[in-house]
């Protein structure tokens, strides 16, 4: 009796585990957004990573973060007063810190380049955006023109920095995609160097990131 008891006891428990299992982990196995970064791409002179929810469901107000390490001292390109000098005398009624070419001031180099967040291409741009299920979508990480790299902030109007590339020199990156209903993105990792044609080359990297200084 008491062997039987334990059993039914037993097959209780069991079945309620593998229903809470049923109800409310399958579905969100199923149906739950999943945020992959695909790759990367450059459009011009702008570098993006493209973006897929394979989820069934939209995965809400997605978010990219980036980080930039190693961030040295010198590797920031110019000064508040430097920047400020060249904005004024291009367009002198304007606040320099709103404008295009508004860096991260070269006496901050020391606070990084740590989960800053980017800014998606899709008209208006913005730094949170719905990911429909299947559907690509594209993150503006970076631009570049010359032997230098800006590095996106959430607002199209403003860098986070300008940061001076040579042929020694090697950043690494990684970027992470969040949503108010989904599980990060898995890291998509990318290594920032200086090409053949002085040009800045921005492709994908399987390494570690360094430790922040």
């Amino acid at each position: 009796m008491n062997e039987q008891l334990l059993l039914i006891l037993f097959s209780a428990i069991a079945g309620g585990f593998v229903g809470t299992l049923i109800s409310l982990f399958l579905p969100k196995f199923l149906f739950d957004p999943k945020i992959k970064i695909t790759g990367i791409e450059k459009h011009g002179f702008v570098f993006r990573l493209t973006v897929i929810n394979k989820g069934r469901t939209c995965a809400e107000n997605a978010l990219g973060r980036i980080i930039i390490r190693p961030i040295k001292q010198g590797d920031i390109v110019g000064t508040r007063e430097e920047i400020y000098a060249a904005r004024k005398k291009k367009s002198p009624n304007e606040d320099w810190r709103k404008t295009i070419d508004a860096w991260l001031k070269a006496d901050d180099w020391a606070l990084g380049i740590e989960t800053e967040h980017c800014y998606w291409a899709r008209q208006p741009n913005q730094a949170q955006l719905n990911l429909n299920p299947y559907l690509s979508e594209r993150l503006i990480i970076a631009y570049s023109e010359g032997a230098w790299v800006d590095i996106a902030s959430e607002t199209t109007h403003t860098k986070r920095a300008r940061l001076a590339l040579d042929p020694s020199k090697i950043y690494y990156g990684e970027v992470v995609i969040s949503a108010a209903n989904a599980m990060p993105s898995k890291p998509f990792r990318f290594q920032i160097k200086l090409g053949v044609d002085s040009k800045a080359v921005i492709e994908p990297y399987k390494g570690k990131l360094p430790e922040k200084d």
